[in-house]
């Protein structure tokens, strides 16, 4: 429960402390005193979004903190797991919103995140305000309150069943993809074989090019090199150069024994008469081999010429071009398996898709088990908020698997669709709850299935934002009775402008704006016995209250 609230310059709060006891409080104030901006203070506390606009105007920042006593077993092992010391069963939680949007959240003097603070709240204390009524008009968030009802429980269903969705989706994904890349090769197909056929029929090599051009310009200047061949071919004969220098290696050998300098003169002279020995056995190779032949030269620049064709045609030099040609090979050999790979994907796939749908069928089964206990229990406390005929009906209908074309027939949050029908008089059929209920009958929906949600998830404190808006008369006073209900097993805040709800409450917290110095500030305040009377007959009769007003105000209260 929300022990102690403090808030600092926040919208037009200067400074405000109020401790909070167990119990029902109701919250009471004219329209726009700042009743909805002491809940947003506690909506800050519980995770909702802060902004820079919650500052108060001319100051730098803006503080909420507040103590909660929680009664949940979960809460301490998420401390834990969060090494945030705990100190009983309360947390000491705070927020700061400053103009330079550098904001802090802290859990026992700790730094955590929204998101943490987010997933702790959920387990202690829940808001309803004007527009969660508003959801009953839009069956896109029903799935959402049935989960919430048993959340670990549906957890347990809905994380396998998304994991393995999961990897549907991919296993679909990859299908998919080899099912759009064979098209693409059908399409493609002759364009590629011809693109293939014209390679590999050219025969390339990725250094025939650099060596046709080579054997084009010896023979173009055959003469040339034939001359100076030879002229080097007779100085290693007739200059008799290796004799000489087989000579020098004799004499140096003959005295190398006596210097280590003459051995050094030995060996270089006799590395550089084998390296002279094979130079000029490489010239009698060329000598040998060189031969000019016109039809063979008259080959290569044709050879030479449908190279170059090639690579202004594809626009890549030689050597990419194999490249490309060995590319193209595996796809055409890609093209041949690709059926067998297609055919594998797809028993993945419907093997992937049975047990997704599995999965769906499980969590669909539990949603239905709640849903049925639900159904049971909203109806008999629907009775004791004055909708003694009505009846209530929540549709679950699952995919059919024979309709499935494609993994879009799997939703993140399974396989359901989801609606709430009612019935809210004898005779009447069932029909959908978002077309056929008055504001009354949503408002009174609502505060059963947040009844039976506080009583599944063991909160500590929950907060009603004007629950009672478009009632009066005796069902606001069952109302007023069932908030009281409530408020045996969990602290009760709620805003309310009836005066049949304010009577019920064990205590009176009043909210109203003065001007101070030229600013406004809103101030809070609790009420005694005599204030409550005063308030109640203002809500009965107006701001100067008739004595018949005052008397059924203290009807109201010596008789809740």
């Amino acid at each position: 429960m929300l022990k102690q609230l403090e808030i600092r310059h926040f919208a037009i709060i200067d400074h405000l402390k109020l401790d909070f006891q167990p119990g029902l409080t109701v919250i009471t104030g004219e329209t726009g005193a700042g009743k909805s901006i002491l809940i947003d203070a506690v909506s800050l506390l519980l995770g909702d979004r802060a902004s820079q606009d919650m500052i108060r105007s001319g100051a730098d920042k803006a503080t909420v903190s507040g103590c909660f006593e929680f009664f949940n077993d979960q809460i301490p092992s998420l401390l834990r797991q969060w090494n945030i010391s705990l100190k009983k069963n309360e947390l000491f939680i705070s927020r700061e919103i400053t103009i330079q949007n550098k904001n802090t959240i802290r859990i026992n003097d700790q730094l955590v995140s929204l998101q943490q603070l987010k997933s702790l709240a959920m387990l202690f204390a829940d808001i309803h305000s004007q527009f969660d009524t508003q959801r009953l008009i839009n069956p896109q968030t029903y799935l959402a309150l049935l989960d919430g009802f048993q959340s670990e429980l549906i957890g347990s269903y809905l994380s396998p069943y998304q994991q393995q969705l999961e990897r549907y989706r991919a296993s679909y994904h990859l299908y998919q993809t080899l099912v759009k890349e064979k098209e693409k090769l059908i399409a493609e197909k002759d364009r590629l074989t011809h693109q293939f056929q014209e390679l590999d029929q050219s025969h390339l090599d990725p250094d025939e090019k650099d060596r046709l051009e080579s054997d084009a310009k010896i023979m173009e200047n055959y003469d040339k090199v034939y001359e100076h061949l030879n002229q080097v071919k007779n100085l290693f004969s007739e200059g008799h150069l290796l004799e000489h220098l087989y000579q020098i290696r004799t004499h140096l050998e003959s005295i190398q024994s006596y210097s280590s300098e003459y051995q050094i003169l030995s060996e270089r002279v006799s590395d550089h008469y084998y390296e002279l020995d094979d130079i000029r056995a490489s010239i009698d190779d060329e000598c040998q081999k060189l031969n000019f032949d016109p039809a063979v030269l008259d080959q290569i620049h044709e050879r030479l010429y449908a190279l170059m064709r090639l690579e202004e045609k594809y626009q890549r030099p030689i050597a990419e071009l194999c490249a490309l040609r060995d590319e193209l090979a595996q796809l055409l050999e890609k093209a041949e398996s690709v059926d067998d790979d297609i055919n594998q994907a797809k028993q993945v796939v419907d093997t992937d898709f049975q047990a997704t749908l599995k999965s769906g069928q499980a969590l669909s089964r539990v949603r239905k088990e709640i849903a049925s206990r639900i159904e049971t229990e909203l109806v008999q406390l629907l009775k004791e908020l004055a909708l003694e005929n009505i009846q209530f009906s929540i549709r679950l209908t699952s995919m059919d698997p024979k309709a499935v074309t494609d993994a879009a027939c799997f939703a993140d949050d399974g396989i359901d669709q989801i609606d709430f029908f009612i019935s809210p008089n004898v005779g009447e059929v069932l029909k959908p709850l978002s077309k056929t209920a008055s504001g009354g009958e949503m408002g009174r929906i609502m505060l059963g299935l947040k009844t039976l949600f506080i009583r599944q998830q063991h909160l500590s404190t929950m907060i009603f934002d004007e629950i009672d808006t478009g009632i009066s008369g005796q069902v606001a006073r069952q109302i007023g009775r069932k908030l009281q209900d409530i408020a045996l097993s969990c602290q009760v805040l709620s805003i309310t402008h009836i005066p049949q709800v304010v009577a019920k409450g064990h205590q009176h917290l009043h909210v109203e704006k003065v001007e101070v110095e030229g600013r406004t500030i809103a101030l809070a305040k609790y009420c005694d016995f005599e204030e409550r009377v005063l308030e109640i007959a203002r809500m009965i009769s107006g701001v100067n209250p008739s004595p018949s007003a005052i008397e059924s105000a203290k009807e109201l209260l010596l008789n809740p």
